[in-house]
């Protein structure tokens, strides 16, 4: 479990820091750099990790991930680029209100696998 933690820790860390365009784990307290691990810790805390083992890893202490996860809705909030990514997921999910009303009203229960392979087919293109 130990090595599977760290492999998704470090995998975690390359894309965030890749997504930032910096390196994370630098000790610094530039802006860019604690949004970063504010939005690192906050994953892996919604993944079920606990502050300690996500602070263990970040070098710092447990109460720094409390604060960092705390700071999270307040960064996303502000954070134009995230807005902005919000927005156009939230106007996908409206585009598809119709659809998802008209299969949850048309499927009885216990048919949802069969409807799912058919839309799958569909989908593909597969006729059968």
């Amino acid at each position: 479990m130990l090595k599977q933690k760290f492999y998704e820790f470090d995998k975690l860390k390359e894309a965030v820091n890749s997504v930032f365009g910096l390196d994370m784990m630098e000790r610094t307290r530039k802006r860019p750099h604690v949004n970063a691990r504010i939005v690192f810790s906050n994953i892996l805390f919604e993944r079920g990790y606990s502050k300690s083992e996500i602070g263990r890893y970040l070098n710092k202490n447990h109460a720094t991930i409390i604060h960092y996860c705390k700071s999270f809705e307040g960064y996303v909030k502000t954070d134009e680029g995230y807005k902005q990514e919000r927005d156009n997921q939230q106007k996908d999910t409206n585009r598809m209100d119709g659809i998802f009303k008209l299969v949850s009203q048309r499927t009885h229960r216990g048919s949802e696998d069969k409807i799912m392979s058919e839309l799958n087919a569909w989908f593909n293109g597969i006729r059968y």
